[in-house]
């Protein structure tokens, strides 16, 4: 859909000024998530881009329970858990401009793991 530059501007006085009305129109929740709910086909890409993350994880975390590293029952649930923790980690990083916040991954994501030893 093209919007003429003239109506744009009525709006909005700057494309930032867009973004922090999608913004705030949409905190109480994940953004990405949201827009999903409207868009069966964004709905679906999501899902497999996060279903194929997970994928590549418990395959990671089954070898790793295989061999006695890890004490997880359930390599697939955990391997959400170590997505959804580098999910959350990479979104703070970007929020806040800071890749700093990425430091406590790695820990993060051994303690849920249950990591055996050092």
């Amino acid at each position: 859909m093209r919007v003429p530059k003239g109506s744009f501007y009525y709006f909005f006085e700057s494309k930032e000024a867009l973004a922090l009305a999608v913004v705030d129109e949409h905190w109480e929740g994940n953004l990405a998530l949201e827009l999903s709910n409207h868009a069966e086909p964004v709905r679906g890409r999501l899902q497999e881009i996060f279903d194929a993350q997970v994928d590549m994880v418990e395959a990671v975390v089954a070898e790793a329970r295989d061999r006695g590293d890890v004490t997880v029952s359930d390599p697939r649930e955990a391997a959400r858990a170590v997505v959804a923790q580098l999910e959350g980690q990479v979104m703070f990083a970007k929020l806040y401009n800071s890749p700093q916040r990425l430091s406590p991954l790695w820990d993060n994501c051994r303690a849920l793991l249950g990591v055996v030893g050092s």
